[in-house]
């Protein structure tokens, strides 16, 4: 929840891209346009994550 909020702001975005807090955005960043077979799979990543961010509340009022 906080990275997406984090993520709407240009500068906090590109300083967390250069720390060490964020090595996966900076991989993500350096996939090849052209490269079919990454792409697929980050976009079923993302399909994921969305589904397990809109399980959260669930899980949170559970707890």
């Amino acid at each position: 929840m906080n990275q997406f909020k984090w993520g709407q702001d240009k500068a906090l975005r590109q300083w967390l891209r250069n720390s060490r807090l964020d090595g996966f955005g900076k991989m993500i960043a350096g996939i090849d346009p052209a490269d079919e077979e990454k792409l697929a799979i980050m976009a079923r990543f993302k399909a994921g994550a969305m589904a397990a961010m809109g399980n959260l509340p669930k899980l949170v009022e559970a707890r």
